[in-house]
């Protein structure tokens, strides 16, 4: 809590309705600055006249947080630290703040992310390159049944286990668990922090979405498709969760089997080479939410029809379950 606060009366509130071994579990630390202190240097990291020295022309973007280990508010410009002489990021930078209360970082590269230059925690339905320049889609996040490992999915197609992925200059996964192909078409992307949303800007009345839940769905339901390529579109009737794809007619060991397929009343084009491993979801109508139905994997008729691993196909395989917030 911030210096000049009663912490008698806090604690008091903040263990009123608590058991008595809960309360007793509670550790309180006094904090070294007042809430005003925070609050001038809140308020000064937003007043361009406050620094002391110009910040260099290279750099792009802020972020500001109140970081309550460091009890002051971290200010972290994109870009790399100027030469010195410049804005010193261990001594006090702004004027008129007390000294520690701003702390200044810079944190390389920066900018808004996107589907093509996703930054962690990784979003699913991101555009992912591997070395040679091919692409795929990102599928969405999941969390190891055994483990609780964080990872995101994507189409097994897409790389052999050991393929390191980017979103733009960003790290985004290796992939591993890829098995049986093509059985089983689909991945494991690991090895960086991967949060529950998807990109969903396209045709859709949201431009991203938070995952709420998961299941296969159920033939005759509408769905989307979030692909990098296509970008999101909609009305995607489920025609059936026992299709099966091919890529050599005849040829039984090219075969993925047990797959949702689906397509529009229109026949609008909804699949385009890329968009593999793109989330396949079911939307809230009037919230951003979105609840996971498969990835995409295949498509045929000219992007007309999409093939999909079903969720608890991925989710048994994979030995995963989709991280939901909310």
């Amino acid at each position: 809590m911030t210096k000049e606060t009663d912490g008698r009366a806090l604690v008091a509130k903040l263990t009123a309705r608590l058991p008595k071994e809960a309360a007793e579990g509670l550790e309180v630390r006094v904090s070294e600055r007042s809430a005003d202190e925070l609050r001038e240097a809140w308020h000064a990291a937003f007043e361009p006249q406050k620094w002391r020295t110009a910040i260099a022309s290279d750099v792009a973007g802020m972020a500001v947080e109140l970081d309550p280990e460091r009890e002051a508010v971290v200010v972290t410009l994109g870009g790399e630290p100027p030469r010195e002489g410049r804005l010193d990021t261990l001594a006090q930078p702004l004027q008129g703040v007390d000294a520690g209360s701003v702390v200044v970082e810079y944190g390389g590269k920066a900018g808004r992310a996107s589907r093509a230059a996703d930054s962690a925690p990784h979003w699913g339905g991101a555009r992912i390159t591997k070395a040679s320049g091919a692409s795929c889609t990102a599928g969405f996040t999941a969390r190891g049944k055994t483990t609780g490992t964080y990872y995101s999915v994507t189409a097994g197609h897409c790389g052999a286990n050991g393929t390191d992925w980017h979103s733009g200059s960003s790290f985004y996964g290796t992939t591993a668990g890829r098995a049986d192909y093509p059985d089983y078409d689909q991945a494991r992307l690991g090895g960086s922090t991967y949060s529950p949303n998807i990109y969903t800007d396209g045709l859709d009345s949201f431009s991203s979405r938070v995952v709420t839940g998961a299941n296969n769905g159920a033939v005759g339901d509408s769905v989307c498709a979030s692909g990098q390529v296509t970008k999101a579109i909609c009305g995607i009737e489920i025609k059936a969760l026992d299709a099966t794809y091919c890529d050599n007619p005849g040829v039984e060991s090219t075969c993925t089997y047990y797959l949702m397929r689906g397509r529009r009343d229109d026949d609008k084009m909804i699949v385009r080479d890329g968009d593999s491993g793109g989330p396949v979801y079911q939307r809230n109508t009037s919230l951003p939410r979105a609840s996971i139905r498969g990835m995409v994997i295949a498509y045929d008729l000219s992007g007309v029809r999409l093939y999909a691993e079903r969720y608890t196909s991925i989710s048994d395989h994979l030995n995963v379950t989709a991280v939901t917030a909310g």
